[in-house]
């Protein structure tokens, strides 16, 4: 068949490339940088298959909204069950429905959209969306990368598409193949185990290259990016010394992932509307830009300040949004998942920009927003950086 002709909108080289690769199969990958049509090149390989009966999309809840429009924008043949991938996990209910619904159908073509969200292979809604894959015929999966934090993100993703893929028989086995890893005792009783390394990725590559297609976004137009500065006053810094002390005060009786987390996000809440941010703000805030915002209080308090201003948060802008008529995002606040990061870059820097997109980070001088800034550099998760630095927990929270 020619691939041009399966979507309304002509196919990019890359796009053509994608379906001519996977349409053959009745699974595949589609790990294509933000920007460069992943919707698009999907629906060219749903719209390949005859008498699907069944088109069961799972995205983000929060573009479920926006999906609606870019599907029929697509071309997309046939009528799309959307479902959100937060709900499945979240909700027993949404979950039996779905599984009922799907269970009526011969011909499913389900599509698992941001597969990343599934890289957690004991959470409870990995092994929800792995129970509803078992009834699709078809199946693909789309993201940027297929790795945002290190190479255990792979076998979920994988086993999604078939458990064929890979030979091993849990997600132990597959560490225990691809990783070197160190494991922390306490009282002989084992408590983390952290990845040091990797072996086998050639081998690795090998079994899921088949299945996988990956192109990178190549524009003519550039990135920019700005540090801009910003500091607490005595007073602010009073208040976060304080804090900090109050909420490490009793850490070592509950040194789990959850209180660490607990306690870093409480603390970079403290400072979201430091006063000196908005000098910072006021004066880049100009040819509009996005601002991206953490936090629901720093979100309402620069829309109270410049009602215009387009304003989004990591959870409801980071994904599906297509803003090509920007070229400019403010960070207010800074993110911890460094995929939150690429997907807000994403949303400027794609197939459609004409103009050199920048990017300025609010940057204060707090030990909090240095050791953030290292962990989206080194594309690791704050929790565990801070596990690594923690063995002297006095000095790390005066840091801090």
């Amino acid at each position: 068949f020619n691939v041009h002709l399966i979507a309304m909108r002509a196919l990019t080289q890359s796009q053509a490339a994608a379906v001519e690769k996977l349409a053959r199969l009745k699974v595949g990958a589609l790990f294509m940088a933000c920007g460069t049509g992943k919707t698009q090149t999907a629906v060219a390989l749903v719209n390949s298959v005859q008498d699907v009966d069944c088109l069961f999309w799972l995205c983000p809840c929060q573009v479920k909204e926006n999906l609606v429009a870019e599907l029929e924008k697509c071309g997309c043949k046939y009528p799309a069950h959307i479902v959100g991938i937060e709900s499945i996990g979240c909700s027993d209910r949404i979950f039996m429905e779905e599984l009922a619904h799907i269970q009526k159908f011969k011909r499913v073509f389900m599509v698992l959209d941001e597969s990343i969200k599934i890289k957690n292979a004991r959470a409870k809604r990995t092994t929800r969306i792995l129970q509803l894959a078992q009834h699709a015929e078809y199946r693909i999966i789309l993201n940027g990368t297929p790795v945002t934090k290190n190479i255990m993100d792979i076998y979920t993703q994988m086993q999604f598409l078939s458990p064929k893929i890979l030979p091993f028989k849990n997600w132990y086995a597959f560490r225990e193949s691809y990783c070197k890893t160190t494991t922390y005792k306490k009282g002989g009783v084992t408590k983390t185990t952290d990845i040091t390394g990797y072996a086998n990725v050639d081998h690795l590559l090998s079994l899921i290259k088949p299945y996988v297609f990956t192109c990178n976004l190549e524009l003519k137009v550039g990135k920019k990016y700005h540090v801009l500065h910003w500091w607490l006053d005595y007073d602010e810094q009073e208040e976060y010394n304080d804090l900090k002390h109050e909420l490490f005060a009793n850490y070592r009786e509950d040194t789990s992932d959850v209180n660490i987390l607990a306690i870093l996000q409480k603390l970079q809440h403290s400072y979201a509307c430091a006063r000196n941010k908005w000098d910072l703000l006021k004066e880049h805030l100009t040819d509009k830009p996005i601002v991206f915002c953490k936090y629901l209080a720093s979100r309402d308090a620069v829309l109270e300040r410049y009602p215009h201003a387009k304003v989004l948060t990591y959870g409801t802008g980071s994904f599906g949004l297509n803003l090509q008529d920007y070229n400019r995002i403010i960070y207010f606040d800074k993110t911890f998942d460094y995929s939150f990061r690429e997907q807000s870059e994403g949303r400027i820097y794609r197939n459609g920009q004409k103009l050199d997109c920048e990017y300025y980070d609010l940057t204060g001088d707090i030990g909090l927003e240095a050791m953030i800034d290292r962990c989206i550099s080194q594309k690791e998760g704050l929790v565990q950086h801070f596990k690594k630095q923690g063995k002297n927990i006095k000095k790390l929270i005066e840091k801090l």
